[in-house]
């Protein structure tokens, strides 16, 4: 009996062992590829801006036949400490541009076959890179449609890595474009010299040419980018000088700056450690975008918030997509402990600002709708932690009973009543007609669930912000309260906005109706339902694998 028990205690305390290490928070193996004193230490800042959080260790990647030993030394031990310390699975970070960079290669073969170890996806195609890229354009760059960019990687020890180099290169100038609609585009790749000498001799040759046959092109002005983490041990002996060299007396402007230092490749190592970091509840954190207005407005939205506060890691931030204010809210999150966080948009439709939202935070490619910031694509969020979005409340049937409650409030006898709902709107046909539909689920759940029917209810939008669609939604809805209050009929008008009736008072000015201006103000149930959705992400992003 006593054996029988050992046993079981044994078992038990090996299944707790193992799920222990299948939820434990892995280490990280940074491999950078050693560029020699200076840029070894832009290396180490940037790392040093990334490890606050995890247990990491950085080893230089050296692609001297010299150093092989000590480099596999160097990898194996950071294994051995990360496990040391606990890590059940052990992450290799590639700082670097491309997956078929050399220094990647070789640190793949010198760690060998290594239990528990992945290995993360370069940096290169990230738009927090092509955010550093972008930046280095614009402190060149006059008139880009005037221009062309010519961006130059190095590293390639090989043709085939030298085009998958410039492959990483050609995604993030596209990116880059989005912004800055460059009339001419550009790459060119420079070899390291660990390379065979004859590939290294040649693919250096065709890279001078042409950059030196674009650079002698007057047509259009151009600039010139280093994008890459070549050598570079003193100010005079790095990559900078050679191509230098290469352009030495041709018509260019040729940026001093190559990706580091930036502050975005810390960022992009955090990001990127936090996708194997396994979720965790305390470390998910909200952030609330509001529209908002004036001061009385913003409190009556802010109190939809303030109770939530109590039980998560969560910040308001104003304005339709507006990235200086959710930045700093992101930020503000993020410097509690978040890694991974929801950007919540509180709004009537799960379309209202849903693209705009989903390109600020890496999820797909800009937008055609407008982003308020004129005709120039704003700039991404930045920050080390995961970012999502979702919102709008659709028909929810806990936003449907506030508008019941409305409705009762002014109700006098339903028989004789017809309910407007009336919405903001949208310009675009196809997004007003989804919130017609949205409305017409709602008034159906009002004349359902109502203790008496109504003679009608019904939803309406006025399209208020698109003059040339308004003045038709407009009359729409007047002719729907005419119609309703024919023959001792009554119109009730119930505000389906968040807080008031905005113009409606002006719109429907001279017509007999009673309007119930209140919105959703005050009452308890938006806040369960933003809870309510901010559990549905929880439990989805605690669900879901650890992706790559």
């Amino acid at each position: 009996m006593k054996r029988t028990w050992m046993c079981i205690l044994a078992s038990l305390f090996f299944l707790t062992l193992a799920v222990a290490n299948d939820t434990a928070t892995p280490g990280f193996i940074v491999i950078a590829p050693d560029r020699g004193y200076e840029g070894n230490e832009e290396i180490r800042q940037a790392y040093q801006g990334f490890q606050k959080g995890f247990e990491s260790v950085l080893v230089f990647i050296s692609l001297s036949a010299d150093d092989e030993e000590t480099v596999r030394t160097r990898l194996k031990e950071g294994v051995t400490l990360l496990r040391n310390k606990g890590a059940g699975e052990v992450v290799v970070l590639p700082m670097l541009l491309s997956d078929g960079d050399p220094h990647l290669r070789k640190a793949k073969a010198l760690l060998g076959e290594v239990p528990n170890l992945r290995i993360a996806p370069a940096m290169g195609d990230h738009y927090l890179l092509a955010q550093i890229l972008e930046e280095r354009a614009r402190e060149l760059s006059q008139a880009p449609a005037k221009e062309r960019f010519l961006v130059v990687g190095a590293g390639a020890t090989s043709h085939e890595e030298a085009q998958e180099i410039r492959s990483v290169l050609d995604r993030l100038i596209a990116e880059v474009k989005h912004s800055m609609p460059f009339q001419e585009t550009h790459s060119v790749v420079l070899y390291n010299s660990a390379g065979p000498e004859k590939v290294v001799r040649e693919g250096n040759q065709k890279a001078q040419e042409s950059l030196k046959s674009l650079a002698a092109d007057k047509n259009l002005r151009t600039i010139v980018v280093p994008f890459h983490l070549g050598y570079k041990h003193t100010a005079s002996m790095q990559t900078a000088r050679t191509l230098e060299k290469m352009l030495k007396d041709l018509p260019v402007r040729l940026s001093e700056k190559e990706i580091l230092p930036h502050s975005n490749v810390a960022l992009w190592l955090r990001r990127r450690a936090n996708q194997f970091v396994p979720p965790r509840r305390e470390e998910m954190g909200i952030v609330v975008m509001i529209h908002g207005a004036g001061e009385y407005m913003n409190e009556a939205l802010t109190a939809f918030v303030t109770p939530l506060s109590q039980r998560y890691n969560v910040e308001v931030a104003f304005g339709m997509a507006d990235v200086e204010t959710l930045q700093k809210a992101v930020e503000t999150v993020e410097a509690r402990g978040a890694r991974r966080i929801l950007i919540f948009r509180l709004y009537n439709l799960s379309l209202n600002l849903r693209d705009e939202m989903e390109y600020l935070v890496g999820q797909s490619q800009p937008p055609e709708v407008h982003h308020g910031h004129g005709h120039s694509l704003p700039r991404r969020l930045t920050s080390g932690a995961i970012l999502y979005t979702a919102g709008g409340h659709d028909s929810d049937p806990l936003i449907s009973q506030v508008f019941l409650e409305r409705t009762l409030e002014v109700s006098q006898d339903p028989q004789r009543e017809t309910v407007i709902l009336l919405a903001h709107g949208e310009g675009d046909d196809s997004k007003n007609n989804y919130w017609l539909e949205q409305l017409t689920v709602q008034a159906n759940f009002i004349q359902e669930r109502a203790p008496k029917k109504f003679k009608a209810v019904v939803g309406a939008t006025v399209r208020e912000d698109w003059p040339d669609k308004r003045e038709a939604a407009v009359a729409k809805v007047r002719s729907l309260i005419a119609e309703g209050s024919r023959d001792g009929g009554r119109v009730l008008v119930i505000s389906a906005r968040f807080v008031g009736a905005g113009s409606y008072r002006r719109m429907l000015d001279g017509l007999p109706y009673t309007l119930n201006a209140k919105g959703l103000a005050g009452h308890p149930n938006v806040t369960q339902w933003i809870e309510k959705q901010i559990e549905k992400w929880i439990e989805q992003t605690l669900r879901a694998e650890v992706t790559n």
